[in-house]
């Protein structure tokens, strides 16, 4: 027997080997366990061998392979696809796949699991493919099978029913399948993300303190089946292309005038630059350059009377009161504009508190009176509450409901 050189479709005749598993070719009908998330891709693996008609072995171009070879769901021979929530693919995406962290499902009888001790069976001339499958909520758990298109009157699959205990076949027809078993998302409660039974999440002031406005990092740190959650990305509950971001205003005599958020990518050192200030946000008017308040810069003129038996006397004094680095102006003149990035960038500048492991939420407070404007320039309504969605590194979604209360200082899941 001899063996070519690299040939095309048109030289093959036959497969003398034809077999789809999850890790080696002894399993000829294995199960693999995926979350129906949409993004996490499970491997499944094919390999075959191609060859004349005498029976030699031909080495076939790698885009001609992938060209013909397909996943079929073996008890029907329909292709696997996106209108039964599937979709395959020879590229591995960002996500994560290990079957430890997913839950047992059921399986269907007839599925032979391979012994671990077991090494791969080395089968000579044998080409193998990754194929990468993934699921979404529609998707049913099914016994998947290969299909190798060679012309529209040649064509090999793996869901005959002849005994087939090595992938060799019988008579040009091949027996094995891998069943995905499909689990649910996990849902995990605001205690899981590390927030009390009330949903407050806890946090700690960070940045310099020369500023009338300062930063507190709020903390999530998801667990799933009482350990870290890996992450893959943070963003709005749409889409997470969106930034998530809240802002609102706090009591007239608290000490948090008002608050807007940003956060981090996890692992990042440094803000999502599209989280600070999100749009339609655009500046942060503090009405404190040309206020008289006690406190917020300026001037403010006081009256003092002094009254005794004889005679009532006034005196009238003017006062400036400091404001860090607000500084004074004159009545009258233009309020000072602050991008929350000016601020974040002048005041923090940085995550401290990054861990990969964990999602960070700032909030940028200040105690001078400001007025929200948009990009427009127009005054922006509160926006106190939004979605906030974690992508786990295993392509779940989790979406918090987030709010911030400047009256009460308190960030909040629920």
């Amino acid at each position: 027997m001899k063996t070519n050189a690299t040939a095309s479709l048109a030289d093959v005749k036959q497969l003398t080997y034809f077999r789809i598993y999850k890790t080696n070719p002894s399993e000829q009908h294995g199960t693999i366990k995926l979350f129906s998330n949409g993004n996490q891709q499970c491997p499944i693996k094919v390999g075959l061998v191609a060859a004349d008609a005498d029976a030699n072995p031909i080495t076939l171009e790698v885009t001609d392979v992938k060209a013909a070879l397909k996943l079929i769901y073996y008890d029907d021979g329909a292709t696997l696809g996106i209108e039964d929530g599937y979709a395959t693919s020879f590229e591995k995406n960002a996500y994560t796949w290990t079957e430890a962290v997913i839950p047992s499902i059921p399986t269907r009888s007839g599925t032979t699991e391979s012994s671990p001790a077991l090494d791969d069976p080395s089968v000579p001339n044998a080409q193998i493919f990754t194929i990468y499958v993934k699921a979404d909520a529609v998707s049913s758990g099914a016994a998947v099978a290969a299909r190798f298109d060679v012309n529209d009157s040649l064509l090999f699959t793996t869901n005959s029913s002849v005994d087939d205990p090595d992938g060799q076949g019988q008579d040009g027809q091949f027996n094995s399948s891998v069943e995905t078993l499909l689990a649910t998302p996990p849902f995990l409660s605001a205690t899981d993300f590390g927030a009390s039974a009330n949903g407050v999440v806890s946090g700690r002031k960070v940045g310099s303190s020369n500023y009338f406005y300062w930063a507190t990092e709020y903390y999530l740190e998801p667990k799933f089946n009482g350990r870290a959650l890996p992450l893959h990305s943070v963003g709005h509950g749409d889409l997470v292309s969106l930034a998530f971001g809240v802002y609102t205003h706090g009591d007239f005599f608290g000490n948090v005038k008002w608050g807007i958020s940003y956060y981090s990518q996890p692992g990042s050192k440094v803000a999502d630059p599209n989280s600070i200030g999100v749009a339609p946000f655009g500046v942060d008017d503090v009405a404190a350059m040309r206020s008289g308040t006690p406190g917020h810069g300026g001037t403010s003129t006081v009256t003092t009377t002094l009254q005794s038996s004889a005679e009532v006397d006034s005196v009238t004094t003017t006062v400036r009161f400091g404001s860090r680095d607000a500084g004074a102006a004159t009545p009258g003149s233009p309020q000072a504009q602050y991008p929350p990035t000016t601020m974040y960038t002048n005041c923090v500048g940085s995550i401290l508190g990054a861990n990969a492991n964990r999602v960070v939420v700032g909030v940028l407070k200040g105690n001078l009176d400001g007025q929200f404007k948009n990009t427009d320039g127009k005054n922006l309504a509160d926006a106190p509450s939004a979605t906030l969605r974690i992508v786990d590194a295993y392509g779940n979604n989790h979406d918090l409901s987030l709010s911030y209360d400047a009256i009460v200082d308190e960030l909040t899941i629920g």
